[in-house]
């Protein structure tokens, strides 16, 4: 069975890298990673993290590219890939624009869709922007529904889908996760020089991501000005910001944070380094997704800097929490967890509701039973 799969971005790869390599041990499949370029540089480190290389090559990032431009050229680029590939299925990941697209080609091209992490719902198309949207679309693309909860497969349900086409399948970026976790363990993995020296000065380490759209209104600047404040109140404790290549996100970060000495402005790092440093944060604060996903698994707590989120679960296991807009409120719910810290490297103990690490086998046991009963009709 041939079996196409498109990442665009450093989430998608990492979230398929399992799925590609079980796929490729197994005799029944033939897959092909195709690599749109969405994230440009952050993808190809992704997927440098586990040794894949794509089998395509699409290239479509421009600087500062409007979402009209980039679907554009990944409708002709994607379009293109499956006339010469013509595989019997195609997996897409989460809620990129490349998975909406090449979710898209292959509905034209009567070529059947699975949809990997599907059914996430915050119930609101402006956050987060545009992806809850893809997300929905792609709902009404695919033939299989690779939910990683409950939760998911519900919202599957109450949208209509026949429930024979849903699968609770947990999420594959936990797979990710686990599998490169054990590895930093056993041999942690070379940092830059800057970073080594950063987290050896300080005792306590509180990781930030941010890099939605919707934040770049009034809660970008918030978090930074809390933030600052924090640093401050806060000298023993360091501040490691990753940031994004988005360049209105970096210039309003650097503006409002180049003064703090315990708060390292860091550029992108690697799956694996980046997975060294979560293992030793005592809080993430993020509007990442897949950050939500992970660190039930690391025991570390976070803050989630959305005012809704798609993935509820983490609320309710009292790993997540949302985190307000007012800076004060962030101060106090930042300094709420600084204020009982464990030990650098110890986790507590939380419960990951979205997988065990084997999301990638139940695909290909889903894949396989569909091959066994022929492909579905056009």
């Amino acid at each position: 069975m041939q079996v196409a799969l498109f990442a665009g971005t450093r989430p998608e790869a990492i979230k398929l890298a399992p799925l590609v390599q079980a796929l490729r041990k197994d005799a029944v499949f033939d897959a092909t990673l195709i690599a749109s370029g969405q994230h440009d540089s952050l993808l190809y480190q992704a997927l440098n993290d586990f040794s894949l290389t794509p089998d395509f090559d699409l290239k479509v990032m421009r600087p500062r590219q409007s979402l009209a431009e980039l679907s554009a050229r990944l409708f002709a680029g994607i379009d293109g890939v499956l006339e010469e590939v013509r595989p019997d299925w195609v997996l897409v990941q989460g809620d990129t624009a490349t998975a909406q697209v090449a979710a898209h080609c292959a509905f034209y091209r009567g070529i059947p869709v699975g949809h990997v992490e599907a059914g996430l719902r915050s119930h609101d198309l402006s956050a987060p922007f545009p992806e809850e949207l893809n997300r929905r679309i792609l709902t009404l693309l695919a033939e299989l529904h690779f939910a990683p909860t409950r939760q998911a497969a519900a919202n599957l349900r109450a949208e209509g889908v026949p429930p024979e086409r849903i699968r609770v399948t947990g999420n594959s970026g936990i797979d990710a996760l686990l599998q490169v976790a054990a590895a930093v363990r056993c041999s942690p993995p070379a940092l830059p020089a800057g970073l080594s020296t950063f987290l050896e000065r300080y005792p306590g380490l509180v990781l930030i991501t941010s890099h939605r759209r919707e934040a770049l209104g009034q809660r970008l600047p918030a978090l930074c000005l809390a933030l600052d404040r924090l640093a401050r109140q806060h000298p023993q404790v360091g501040f490691v910001f990753c940031l994004h290549p988005n360049p209105a996100v970096r210039q309003t970060i650097h503006d409002r944070l180049k003064g703090a000495g315990n708060v390292l402005l860091s550029e992108p790092l690697s799956y694996r380094p980046f997975v060294y440093v979560m293992q030793h944060a005592q809080l993430l604060i993020t509007d990442s997704g897949g950050l939500q996903e992970e660190a039930p698994s690391l025991g570390v707590p976070l803050l989630v800097t959305r005012a809704v989120t798609e993935r509820p679960e983490g609320l309710a296991t009292g790993c997540a929490e949302l985190l307000p807009l007012e800076p004060e409120d962030i101060v106090f719910r930042v300094r709420q967890h600084l204020a009982a810290p464990l030990p650098r490297g110890e986790q507590r103990a939380f419960p990951n509701p979205y997988g065990d690490g084997r999301a990638s086998l139940r695909i290909l046991a889903a894949l396989r039973q569909e091959s066994s009963r022929g492909r579905p009709a056009a």
